[in-house]
């Protein structure tokens, strides 16, 4: 579940805010903390929707909160740190 989390922040790096993509650099996760299980697994037979949302940043250091939500109930969250 928290390299979901990790691939939307991926996402949103890639992405900035004026919606133009740039070239793909290679990011690393370098942080997992806080992180919480709510669901005993993920289903694999349901959509899932993934939530990253930036907290701070001091380049090249992201940190994002991530959400992954399935059938509308929260499976994960934690906080993630990244490497650009």
């Amino acid at each position: 579940g928290v390299e979901l989390g990790a691939q939307a922040a991926a996402t949103l790096e890639a992405v900035p805010a004026g919606g133009t993509t740039t070239p793909s650099q290679q990011g690393r996760l370098v942080r997992i903390r806080e992180a919480r299980f709510l669901l005993p697994c993920l289903p694999v037979d349901v959509p899932l929707s993934v939530r990253a949302v930036l907290r701070g940043a001091a380049p090249p250091v992201a940190l994002y909160a991530v959400e992954i939500h399935a059938q509308g109930r929260l499976a994960v969250c934690a906080e993630i740190t990244t490497y650009r």
